[in-house]
């Protein structure tokens, strides 16, 4: 990721369960940057999320998404963290 640029980060939002889930998914990263979009997935579905990023001036960022569900039997799969470097160029 080149620093100071904007990108487009994508989450893909899985409904492993058995009936169809509406979760707020929040997007958060390096320097106090948080975003959230709400999605209902039907049973077995996906859906490709979109979030705006502008990249800190860091060496890295890291991102995490996260899509908690009242009642869910299995919150461990709920969110996913990455860390990216970063570039000047």
């Amino acid at each position: 990721m080149k620093l100071a640029s904007f990108v487009k980060v994508y989450v893909i939002v899985t409904n492993a369960g058995n009936c169809a889930e509406t979760a707020t998914v929040t997007l958060s990263g390096t320097i106090n940057y948080e975003a959230q979009q709400i999605t209902t997935v039907v049973p077995g579905g996906s859906q490709t999320l979109f979030f705006d990023y502008t990249v800190p001036v860091r060496l890295e960022v890291t991102l995490t998404a996260s899509a908690p569900v009242a009642g869910d039997a299995t919150p461990a799969n709920n969110s996913d963290t990455k860390t990216y470097p970063t570039t000047v160029l």
